[in-house]
């Protein structure tokens, strides 16, 4: 969009925003816009600000009625999801790595068969011959076999994740999350607002000396209101806003993309089942193969460890003390027409919850690689 479509729509909002101001300002402004396309330059960095932070503010509240009506109806679905294994795409696609993988496992069968019979002359190297075929076998079995064995891991592990959802706590530590993106937008509404009040109240103070007096006809003087648009400066700006957009970007992280990425990630890992098992059936390619496991089982297993927070942040809170819960936080109260409105709260234990959601992939990281052997 043209920079001076954006700057007259900001000098209209802003404008709108104070209902005082904007009643008697109302003929001004369409004078200038009359004669705007004639002023040549009206842009300042403070306009600019001003427009970003209305088309972030405006994207942000449009984002979070979809995202916390989603978190409230489809979490449960997110987290138990899990790629479809018999589904036509998956099918074929594994079935390449399958067809892929087969002749190298009858090469080395033959070959390994060809070393027993024919080549070794030890008791010894026959018996490593031995174990390299036995394992040859097993890994072509398992390959040919690898739509049921995914089939029936992902059942398993849905099953757990299920039951574990299942204890009812889940709508408590959604309610809880929903409320800290909601805390987070208003906090970067705040910083916005600071970061551009300055410059608003200066804009609808020089107005009148930019427009005409009365009886002038449509001319304006916009060389007074250049003027006043190049000196007019705030102390804040945008990075004031940093902050709590950080905090929101986070709980969005926390909420969405590890859940996005952990689907993503098992469909990978999935897909590359055959090759795995391929890798441990060798001694030279067994710590690939090891690690490709891990990965499948990490990223597995992750579905279940988001069920069991959400369910212990969800046990946590409803048992936590309302007059403790409350006495921990930061809030702001206010009234309108007489009525009082809470119209920020920000609980410790909601930040805890946070914590808990965002760090606890790192946490069963740190423990799969304890538990597995070097």
């Amino acid at each position: 969009m043209d920079k001076k479509i954006i700057t007259l729509l900001v000098i209209l909002a802003l404008a709108a925003s104070n209902p005082a101001a904007g009643a008697s300002v109302k003929g001004k402004v369409k004078d200038i816009g009359a004669n705007y396309w004639k002023s040549g330059d009206l842009l300042s960095e403070e306009m600019l600000d001003a427009g970003r932070s209305i088309i972030l503010l405006a994207a942000g509240y449009s984002f979070l009625i979809e995202a916390t009506s989603d978190l409230a109806s489809n979490i449960t679905g997110h987290i138990l999801r899990n790629p479809p294994v018999y589904s036509e795409g998956f099918r074929g696609m594994i079935g390449f790595f399958i067809g892929l993988i087969q002749p190298f496992y009858i090469i080395a069968i033959i070959l390994t068969a060809f070393y027993i019979m024919f080549v070794s002359d030890s008791y010894v190297q026959r018996s490593r011959a031995k174990s390299m075929l036995a394992k040859l076998v097993v890994g072509l079995i398992i390959t040919s076999f690898s739509l049921p064995l995914l089939w029936a891991f992902f059942g398993m592990s849905e099953a757990v994740t299920a039951s574990i959802l299942s204890q009812g706590m889940v709508d408590r530590a959604v309610e809880e999350y929903n409320a800290a993106l909601w805390s987070s937008y208003k906090l970067l509404v705040f910083s916005l607002v600071l970061s551009n009040l300055q410059f608003a109240n200066q804009f609808l103070k020089n107005l009148p000396k930019a427009a005409p007096p009365d009886g002038a006809g449509d001319t304006v003087n916009v060389e007074a209101f250049k003027n006043f648009v190049k000196t007019a400066k705030i102390k804040g700006d945008l990075r004031r806003s940093i902050p709590p957009l950080l905090l929101f970007g986070m709980l969005f992280v926390g909420m969405y993309m590890l859940i996005s990425i952990r689907y993503v990630m098992v469909m990978i890992w999935a897909l590359m089942f055959p090759l795995m098992v391929f890798f441990l059936s060798f001694n030279a390619t067994r710590r690939i193969g090891r690690t490709m496991m891990e990965q499948t089982l990490l990223w597995t297993v992750l579905q279940t460890f988001y069920a069991i927070t959400f369910t212990a942040v969800g046990a946590a809170l409803t048992i936590t003390p309302p007059h403790m819960y409350n006495a921990y936080a930061i809030q702001y109260s206010g009234s309108f027409e007489g009525v009082p409105q809470l119209l920020f709260h920000f609980s410790f234990f909601t930040g805890v919850a946070c914590m808990v959601l965002y760090l606890g992939p790192i946490v069963l990281f740190n423990l799969f690689q304890k538990l597995f052997p070097p």
